[in-house]
């Protein structure tokens, strides 16, 4: 059987919970801190347990041989969660702890084509960037959320509200429990920010955004130090989650006193079938070095986007790696083809590369690069 625990009985599986606690969300939750729903294979002593929260994240906790209990939670994923879902999110993830519900996903849930993320969970140590103001930029100032609530005429603050608004139940919530910093360059524009998000029983998840045109200039590592010093003055703990992928992440982190504690696996898919292709051919193919399997997907994105840049380079990278190297000029030919808005990033990628040295040697290689110089002539420069 499937039950829909009632709120006010949410302290009765709170101990299956600590399976996925790291994820703070789903603590937050149980504690009525955030919106969510809880469903239970028994209502008096539960055994099982499946939570999805105010940002359609689910969680998977208990007794996975639960046949009864897996397909009903597999029926409500696909019925309820999904549909409410498909309007305003591309993705949809699960948490879980025990490698036993790897299998179950396949089986009793019938899902496909997700990846097994490999995710990183950190903790703060220390606050190892405590002259954080000296390093704000002159044509920068870092203020308080709450200072500037209302100022709708600051660029980027809609997403700053659609993050806030992601993360709470209201602005009223985030105002009373909730915090962040945001750095605004020449009194008009938001161009980084970080938040204490899901703040309860005195912990945190730390996040952090910098606009794409103004990273890689320490503007997050700066936002993170002033919501850190907050923090550290209300007695919170802070967490930081980042996919194992995500290198400059990870760095952002211990550059601003984080500690990596463990590494876990959460499920991952895509609504969009060409996205759900493109994320399978590289995660698979190239970052966990499964060029075959990754070969599969890459073609079924092909057959959907026949020329797609994107789809080709990731298609370029495995017939590199399964050593089909006049594929790889066959590939390089038809993104020629493409009006490239970045041609420069494009020669710098498939012909300075050293991962295609290989390709260099061949007859047909030469050919190709006059057909790049005669397209691109600026390239010779």
């Amino acid at each position: 059987m499937i039950h829909l625990l009632q709120k006010e009985k949410y302290a009765q599986v709170r101990h299956l919970f600590e399976e996925v606690a790291i994820i703070l969300n789903c603590i937050a939750v149980l504690n009525h801190d955030n919106d969510g729903k809880v469903w239970v294979d028994d209502l008096h002593t539960p055994s099982s347990a499946f939570l999805v929260d105010n940002q359609y994240s689910m969680y998977l906790v208990g007794n996975t041989a639960n046949k009864q209990f897996n397909l009903g939670i597999g029926e409500i994923i696909k019925k309820q969660i999904w549909p409410v879902m498909k309007p305003e999110h591309g993705e949809w993830v699960i948490y879980f702890s025990n490698p036993k519900w790897n299998s179950i996903f396949d089986s009793d849930f019938h899902l496909s084509d997700y990846i097994l993320l490999k995710r990183c969970f950190f903790m703060l140590q220390s606050q190892k960037n405590p002259s954080w103001k000296e390093q704000i930029p002159k044509d920068c100032k870092m203020w308080k959320i709450r200072d500037i609530l209302g100022r709708e005429e600051l660029i980027n603050y809609k997403k700053m509200m659609e993050e806030i608004y992601s993360q709470w139940r209201s602005l009223e919530e985030f105002s009373k429990r909730g915090f962040g910093y945001v750095v605004i360059k020449n009194g008009t524009e938001i161009i980084s920010r970080s938040m204490a998000d899901f703040v309860t029983e005195n912990k945190a998840e730390m996040g952090v955004w910098t606009e794409e045109q103004h990273r890689r200039a320490g503007l997050g590592t700066i936002s993170v130090a002033a919501c850190i010093e907050e923090c550290l003055q209300r007695k919170i703990s802070v967490a930081w989650h980042c996919s194992e992928h995500n290198i400059a992440s990870q760095k952002t982190a211990e550059r601003a006193g984080f500690l990596l504690q463990k590494q876990y696996t959460a499920v991952l898919g895509f609504f969009d079938e060409y996205q759900r292709f493109i994320e399978n051919s590289w995660y698979k193919g190239l970052y966990l070095n499964q060029p075959e399997i990754g070969l599969k997907y890459i073609k079924r994105a092909l057959k959907l986007k026949p020329v797609d840049q994107t789809a080709l380079s990731i298609l370029a990278n495995l017939q590199v790696k399964l050593g089909r190297y006049e594929g790889v000029i066959t590939t390089f030919n038809k993104m020629l083809l493409i009006n490239m808005e970045n041609p420069h990033q494009f020669y710098y990628q498939f012909c300075l590369d050293p991962d295609f040295e290989s390709v260099h040697g061949l007859p047909s290689w030469n050919l190709f690069q006059q057909s790049v110089f005669t397209k691109y002539p600026d390239l010779k420069k």
